[in-house]
């Protein structure tokens, strides 16, 4: 049966609607997402510099004098570990350390307490050291079991970023957000693609424009050319909030080499180490290196033989 329409007709009828369509999923996934991401944008912008923000935010804390000598004159490691776990009640675990970032700020320790709560979490406490006198600046709370609202300010700038607040729920809701604020960005690309052919203009702001046209090509061009950027971060939200899920997704286009798990093997006659002689071979083997944080075997896990577990150093 010959169409009713003139030739052409169907084809650009096709396109317009086609084109509506995706202009509502660009609204509504970036009404709908990007509300949150706007959150997480933001917070997670300061904590790129999280460390300089919590050091200038409590310098009691972190903030030490240092001598000429600068990290020359620091105690030995072993003093400086020993001092954070007399600081500490009994039973907490060492997660993992920051050194100093310069000559003037402390080692920050972070434990778990094991406190637990309804919601089967621990509070994880801070420890600081000055590192020239191995003696504790203070302590505190970074994340609470009870409340996020608990949390030192940092540490509840960390929690609204991965997860909203809303603990392991949370992490899972960040990284679909994430997924559908993917799919509005390429939706917006598909937006912005110039159907009629004039692609000159698809990159530039309109000429003595009303401000309804103005605010629309400074969404549009800002969108497109921040796009690569944009999809980048996305993406590693994904990826770091949906894992399992991002590996299988992989999967199916490439072979993925899973990362084995390193433990370590006791020797027949070997001995323990302590962590001061753990910084000498480290500094031996890359002396132009700085050190960046360090974890500790578990207090209460041994190999046999009653020889802790090895050291993580980075």
């Amino acid at each position: 049966m010959p169409s009713l329409l003139p030739t052409g007709r169907t084809g650009r009828f096709s396109a317009r609607s086609r084109r509506k369509l995706w202009r509502e999923v660009h609204f509504w996934l970036g009404l709908v997402a990007g509300t949150t991401l706007v959150v997480i944008g933001l917070t997670g912008s300061l904590l790129v510099y999280f460390k300089e923000i919590d050091a200038w935010l409590n310098p009691q804390l972190q903030i030490v004098a240092a001598p000429p000598a600068g990290r020359a004159a620091y105690r030995p490691i072993s003093e400086i570990v020993a001092a954070a776990r007399a600081a500490i009640p009994t039973g907490a675990q060492l997660g993992f350390t920051y050194y100093p970032r310069n000559e003037e700020t402390a080692f920050w320790f972070f434990y778990s307490m094991g406190k637990g709560s309804q919601s089967g979490g621990s509070d994880t406490l801070n420890v600081f050291v000055n590192p020239y006198t191995a003696q504790v600046t203070g302590t505190r709370v970074w994340y609470s079991a009870e409340s996020p609202f608990k949390n030192c300010l940092m540490g509840f700038i960390f929690k609204l970023h991965y997860a909203l607040l809303l603990g392991t729920p949370g992490n899972t809701l960040v990284g679909i957000l994430c997924v559908f604020f993917i799919i509005s960005s390429l939706t917006g690309l598909i937006l912005w693609w110039p159907i009629t052919g004039k692609w000159r203009q698809a990159f530039l702001f309109k000429k003595h424009a009303s401000s309804e046209r103005l605010n629309h090509d400074l969404h549009k061009l800002s969108g497109f050319y921040s796009l690569v950027v944009l999809l980048a971060v996305l993406v590693s939200g994904v990826y770091f909030n949906l894992g399992p899920q991002f590996r299988w997704l992989v999967e199916l286009f490439a072979p993925v080499t899973h990362r084995p798990d390193i433990v370590g093997k006791q020797q027949a006659h070997g001995t323990t180490i302590s962590i001061d002689r753990v910084e000498e071979v480290v500094h031996q083997r890359f002396p132009d290196g700085q050190w960046f944080a360090f974890s500790l075997p578990p207090q209460t896990s041994a190999m046999p033989g009653n020889r802790p577990l090895p050291y993580r150093v980075v």
